[in-house]
């Protein structure tokens, strides 16, 4: 019975590698022009991998044998946005629908020249704008490390409706925005809602439910991000290892984790927050911001921001050698300032709980601001 069945895959496998099918089309360029320089690119990703170029005649008409497999198409000229087709089921002949490559500008137009986030993100160039239309994108998407502006029409309209109805939303599947490629900020993300992202799973994935940042510092700003979760840390936000970056006129609601940071985690990170509101957060630690500093390495800069009605389920009262606490921002071993701002009605435990970590006349640095109605206190 073994043999048998050894032989029968055996034979499969042969039919597989030599069974041929016909895939044709005509691929023509938007401007008219002589389509000579278009390439098709057939990447076989089943059963085997196998990457063939085909290119068109004159009229832009293709016709090509290719083994049987399922196949990644892409059609790309240089100087045209790239179209791509993934996984083909290439197991008879095939007629691809007539294709046209829109001649490439520096705005990228979502869904008009492509309909995926992440495909426009992998075709752009440093300094493109992507700009996407209303509606719901169901996309866990990666920065790349592109100097790339992501964006919607409030770019143009200045109206917050733009904001809060064109929407990532990640399906309660990952992260929703990784920027993990050294991004700079010139890495700007504005004007988006980010939701039901869900960070789950093994190292780093387990942080960062809306956006996660390591080692980069991408701008976000004018944002709405909500009703995210991040496992471990950082159910709106996380930054780990992140150097100077602003988060700026972003509204953080309803997001969750199960340790550090129902909004926002900062670990060994240089953020500055402005004019921002994060409410209605929950965590274990850190219901607003819980910001750790390992080696005393980091800051966080609190500007104009109201920060109010997050919970913790720790009290800093538990074990002043674990840091627990912070209803509204719990912060440890590093710099910590707050001006202009409120912390307010944050239930669980007090408004701040400061660790020093041990250092001398380590203070955080308070101004112009209110503390009021934490159930614990201020501070």
């Amino acid at each position: 019975m073994k043999y048998f069945l050894v032989s029968i895959l055996a034979l499969t496998l042969h039919v597989v590698k030599s069974q041929n099918i016909n895939v044709n089309g005509t691929v023509l360029l938007e401007d008219g022009t002589d389509p000579t320089g278009i390439q098709i690119v057939f990447n076989r990703t089943a059963p085997f991998p196998l990457t063939i170029v085909a290119t068109p005649g004159a009229d832009g008409f293709f016709s090509n044998q290719l083994p049987v497999g399922f196949y990644d198409v892409a059609f790309k000229k240089t100087g045209y946005f790239t179209i791509t087709l993934p996984q083909l089921n290439c197991f008879s002949n095939l007629s691809l629908d007539s294709k046209t490559l829109l001649k490439r500008t520096s705005l990228i137009k979502i869904p008009t020249h492509f309909h995926k986030i992440q495909e426009a993100i992998n075709d752009a160039f440093a300094g493109d704008t992507i700009l996407i239309s209303r509606g719901i994108y169901y996309e866990n998407i990666d920065m790349k490390g592109k100097r790339l502006l992501l964006t919607s029409n409030f770019l143009y309209s200045k109206d917050t409706a733009d904001i809060s109805h064109t929407i990532l939303d990640g399906n309660k599947v990952k992260s929703v925005v990784v920027c993990s490629s050294a991004e700079s900020n010139q890495t700007i993300i504005s004007g988006l809602t980010i939701q039901n992202g869900n960070a789950v799973g093994d190292y780093p994935d387990y942080f960062g439910g809306g956006i996660r940042c390591i080692q980069s510092s991408p701008t976000l700003q004018y944002l709405i991000i909500k009703n995210n979760y991040g496992g471990y840390g950082g159910g709106g936000i996380c930054l780990l290892q992140c150097g100077p970056m602003t988060i700026s006129h972003v509204r953080i609601i309803n997001n969750s984790c199960e340790s550090d940071g129902g909004g926002i985690r900062t670990t060994s990170s240089f953020p500055t927050i402005h004019n921002s509101i994060i409410a209605y957060n929950h965590a274990y630690n850190g219901g607003g911001i819980a910001s750790n500093f390992f080696n005393m390495v980091g800051s966080v800069d609190v500007v104009n921001c109201t920060i109010a009605y997050n919970t913790v389920t720790s009290s800093s009262t538990n074990d002043n050698n674990n840091f627990f606490g912070g209803a509204g921002i719990k912060s440890s071993g590093g710099n910590l300032s707050l001006k202009n701002s409120i912390v307010a009605f944050n239930q669980g435990d007090y408004g701040i709980s400061y660790y020093t970590q041990g250092l001398a006349n380590q203070y955080p640095l308070i101004t112009y601001s209110l503390l009021h109605g934490n159930e614990a206190g201020g501070f």
